[in-house]
């Protein structure tokens, strides 16, 4: 497995900030440069041996001693810093005071292989600018084209030095094409820092040539980094390695890189660079400029192909079509595809136009754009969209449920939804999750809307909104903008003799949907119960269309079932209160909240005895002749009657306890026999009697009632 050295490469590097699609190498200051520079700036860039200072190359810029013993060092010394050790040998030189501390070990390292020498008074100038044929002389010595003569007292004395040196540099240096691409009439001049990526390139393609024709293996070839860049397609690739599992990076156009201890996740889709020389890997560098999400509509490129817009970000490239879009769709771990960006638009213009305001998230890479599509859909869960099933947590005593769509598990556990819940989802490798943020119901009643020449303009509490019609799976939705100008402000509306309250189905700052719910009957059984007691005073509550009502309130005593519950009524003008049996209903002119009841005197029936016949009939009982289902009583489905109750004004009815159910499956109620699956009958006692049986579940709920009078 590789070591993760910091390369020197990466040490020297400073920040660049990235413009898009300018190039493999990014700066904002080369537009003027020659091709020929622009080609050695990008290799001395790849090479980790120049880079630029805050996205600028400088160019024109001049190259100081120092710096250019940094460069020499690097192009023979790639991979690791400079061994402190040779800041000592900077001491050489008499003005080694004055080295600024980062360039000590290079001015030392450069002194030791010979390659910088000082001047006649032993100064080596570090701050001094180097000129073309200083940095020719530089370049000469590192290829070994230095010709070194030893003199009589045994002193090594170089062709560069004397009284010939400047005709002996200039000579060998047009010999290997030092100077080739560079256009200076003044060697002497300082060199600026083009010029100086274009000898370096020269220069390396020398040392080729000298490596290549080395059959003595005594040459000492540069030391360059292979530079690597690519997008991240793939986040899983795992090879064993020395018996353990090492997870790569898949790098599009490059090679795997190892993860290590990075967040794989964030660097998929993005671009990425590092230096590499033998067994040492440098950093990854992210060239990613941006990450933005937008709309699929605001994804736009203009009819020349030359501009590719983003949002508010707007790239200009000559061949912007043609760059790569890196797909992932319904994935966050490898590529979905590779197209080029062209096919992308051509594609995103086919969609039905209620997709195009789905949101995708786009990376803004220095050569090309990386496209996440998470697939956000609206569903109405209900049994013809999903598949839940439910497990029992012992632990908490409680039930979770699953959830499935298109085919996919929600990740995440929840309660049991109820039917015609809207949600929010993205499938995401195979699993379904709710995204952070979920529609809501908001009341008509919230809605403002300004009409004005260019369209309508829309704000719930004084946040603006913008109309998507949004596909919603499971629900047929059409938004009709005349519709909310006209019921703006409204809570309901009635249609068709039906009441409905109107809601807007909003997503963040969006109108997906709207949404009519009919507002039943208030689904409150008819009850029975005796008034005992009551108080009356004025009060101000809500009507059924949320406004405001003065009225007389009268809080009533009511037993029910043998317990006494207090219940408001309101009192028509000179109404008054009594007591006795009274039907208790709700009532629907006032708001759900306010739990209005109305009251119904029950009239007392006259004659002799008499028997009642309860109003149900298809009933059963149980084999063993302890129950009885029925499915008249409770809304067509078969449930057991559990209990009955009896309420008589003269107390001559009958209770719980004169039900009976008998070995033979005869019911016996209050000592008259009736056989299975015929009419129950309950016997009224003599007087002026009226009396009531309600039935109940075996949960205790309310299913029906008979009336049975005289």
């Amino acid at each position: 497995m590789k070591k993760f050295a910091k390369l020197l490469a990466m040490v020297l590097a400073v920040s660049m900030v990235l413009t898009m699609f300018v190039g493999a190498v990014d700066y904002t200051d080369t537009k003027d440069v020659t091709k020929e520079q622009a080609a050695a700036i990008e290799a001395v860039y790849n090479w980790g041996i120049m880079e630029g200072y805050k996205g600028e190359f400088r160019p024109n810029d001049p190259v100081t001693r120092d710096e250019m013993a940094k460069i020499m060092y690097t192009l023979k010394k790639i991979g690791n810093e400079p061994n402190s050790i040779y800041g000592s040998f900077a001491g050489s030189f008499v003005d080694s005071a004055k080295l600024p501390d980062w360039s000590k070990a290079f001015v030392g390292y450069a002194a030791v292989e010979g390659i910088f020498v000082g001047n006649e008074k032993n100064e080596f100038n570090a701050l001094g600018e180097v000129s073309y044929i200083e940095a020719a002389i530089v370049m000469l010595r590192a290829l070994g084209e230095d010709d070194v003569t030893v003199n009589a007292d045994g002193e090594e004395i170089s062709e560069y030095t004397g009284a010939k040196w400047y005709e002996n540099a200039v000579k060998d240096a047009l010999d290997i094409d030092i100077f080739k691409n560079v256009k200076t009439d003044n060697l002497r001049a300082a060199a600026t820092r083009a010029d100086i990526a274009v000898m370096i390139q020269n220069a390396k393609a020398q040392d080729d040539k000298n490596e290549a024709a080395d059959t003595t293996n005594t040459y000492a070839p540069f030391a360059l980094a292979t530079f690597y860049t690519g997008v991240v397609v793939d986040i899983t690739k795992e090879v064993e390695e020395d018996g353990e599992k090492v997870k790569y990076f898949v790098v599009d156009g490059a090679k795997d890189y190892a993860i290590g201890d990075l967040d794989a996740a964030e660097y998929l889709g993005k671009e990425v660079s590092w230096f590499e020389e033998g067994d040492d890997v440098s950093e990854l560098t992210v060239l990613t400029k941006d990450v933005v999400t937008v709309a699929l509509s605001e994804i736009e490129l203009d009819d020349k192909g030359e501009k590719l817009s983003i949002g508010e970000i707007v790239l200009k490239y000559a061949d912007v079509k043609d760059l790569s879009a890196y797909r992932f769709v319904e994935t966050e771990t490898k590529l979905t595809s590779e197209v080029k960006i062209s096919d992308l638009i051509e594609a995103k213009e086919a969609l039905d136009e209620s997709a195009l305001w789905q949101e995708v998230t786009v990376v803004l890479n220095k050569t090309s754009i990386s496209v996440f599509d998470a697939g956000i859909a609206f569903v109405l869960f209900n049994e013809n969209t999903v598949r839940s099933s439910a497990a029992y947590d012992a632990d908490t005593k409680t039930w979770n449920y699953s959830y499935t769509y298109a085919g996919y598990e929600i990740t995440k556990e929840m309660s049991e939804l109820e039917d015609n819940t809207l949600l929010a989802v993205k499938v995401i490798d195979n699993k379904v999750e709710l995204v952070e943020a979920q529609p809501t119901l908001v009341s008509y009643k919230e809605l403002a809307v300004k009409s004005t020449k260019d369209g309508y303009v829309y704000t719930v509490g004084g946040e603006a909104l913008t109309i998507y019609d949004a596909d919603i799976l499971g629900y047929s939705n059409t938004i009709v903008e005349a519709d909310l100008y006209a019921n703006q402000g409204k809570k309901s509306i009635e249609e068709g003799g039906k009441e409905y309250n109107l809601y807007l189905i909003v997503y963040e700052d969006l109108i997906i949907g709207t949404y009519a719910e009919e507002v039943e009957s208030v689904k409150v059984p008819a009850v029975y119960g005796i008034v005992v007691d009551w108080t009356i005073a004025p009060a101000k509550i809500k009507d059924k269309d949320d406004k405001d009502a003065n009225v007389n309130l009268a809080y009533v005593a009511v037993v029910i079932n043998g317990k006494t519950e207090t219940v408001k009524v309101v009192l028509d003008e000179g109404e008054t209160m009594s007591t006795g049996l009274f039907k208790i209903t709700a009532n629907a002119a006032y708001a759900e909240e306010e739990a209005i009841v109305s009251l119904t005197k029950q009239t007392k029936g006259t004659g002799a005895n008499t028997y009642g016949t309860l109003i149900f009939t298809n009933y059963k009982v149980s084999e063993d002749g302890k129950k009885i289902t029925s499915t008249d009583i409770f809304g067509g489905v078969e449930k057991e009657v559990k209990l009955f109750t009896f309420i008589d004004m003269s107390g001559n009815g009958y209770g719980a306890a004169d039900y009976a159910i008998a070995d033979n499956g005869v019911v016996s109620i209050g000592g008259k026999t009736t056989a299975p699956n015929s009419a129950l009958f309950v016997r009224i006692g003599a007087g002026d009697d009226v009396a009531y049986i309600i039935v109940y579940d075996e949960e205790g709920k309310f299913g029906a009632y008979g009336e049975l009078a005289k």
